[in-house]
């Protein structure tokens, strides 16, 4: 593993929360290692990779699930997004690169998006707290992309961090505006509650956790114990878990596909 502050191979683990919630769209493990999605009743955007392009339309219009927008071209590959029909999740999904001997068929996480109202306060917290490394801005979207999720001339300012082989893109919107969390906002409330950095050794995490305490962030519930620690922070637009679970635990925790979704 990597020094805790450049975090440059953290696996980014995705989750959503509460588990009671009613309507779920189902858990995933993509073709990464240490990597589970789960959607519940909530507008989320994430974007993801696959190999066949066409397959992959073909299969959700077999479904009843159609892009937002016709698919355009960047850097010589196409993409286009979906709204899921269960849940409103928005999913850019983005044609990969064949590369010979790549023998990976399924999806691969690329990004998850999320949109702030003070863009250099969130700059600071997810650099210097968390201690993500910052990408170039634009390595994943340029302001034209917008229209692919139905926000044509969308106004905004970003920045991107990596965490392994994903990226985070952090957004402050201007036209239109964000909507902020409302003031009685409740874990239990509709929406996606957090992303989560996962580490398979537990003294990475440990230090974010110690410089999160520093700056003010701490769980409501910290989890530690020999082999394990894990915590949420839920302060307004810095909605992250960080986790470093073993090896071992993968089944137990869901990381290994167990069925494919669609087929």
């Amino acid at each position: 593993m990597p020094a805790a502050r450049d975090c440059g191979d953290l696996p980014l683990v995705f989750r959503a929360f509460p588990s009671t919630a009613a309507r779920c769209f189902g858990g995933w493990s993509a073709v990464k290692r240490f990597f589970n999605l789960s959607f519940f009743t909530t507008a989320f955007h994430l974007g993801i990779s696959v190999a066949n392009f066409d397959n992959c339309f073909a299969t959700l219009a077999h479904h009843g699930i159609f892009a937002i927008t016709d698919p355009v071209r960047h850097l010589g590959l196409r993409r286009a997004a979906i709204r899921d029909p269960f849940v409103g999740v928005i999913i850019e999904i983005i044609e990969r690169q064949a590369v010979e001997g790549d023998v990976a068929e399924g999806p691969a996480i690329v990004y998850a998006r999320s949109s702030v109202a003070d863009l250099s306060s969130a700059h600071t917290f997810y650099t210097e707290v968390v201690g993500l490394e910052v990408a170039e801005a634009d390595i994943l979207h340029v302001p034209a992309h917008e229209s692919l999720w139905g926000m044509s001339g969308a106004h905004r300012t970003m920045f991107v961090v990596r965490a392994g082989e994903v990226y985070l893109e952090i957004v402050q919107y201007y036209d239109p505006a964000g909507r902020p969390r409302p003031l009685d906002y409740r874990t239990s409330d509709q929406g996606i509650v957090n992303i989560a950095l996962g580490s398979r050794e537990k003294e990475p995490v440990a230090l974010v956790f110690e410089r999160m305490r520093v700056a003010g962030y701490e769980p409501p519930q910290l989890i530690n114990t020999k082999d394990v620690i894990a915590g949420y922070i839920i302060d307004a637009e810095r909605e992250l878990e960080f986790a470093a679970v073993p090896e071992s635990y993968d089944a137990a925790f869901g990381f290994v596909a167990a069925s494919p979704f669609m087929s």
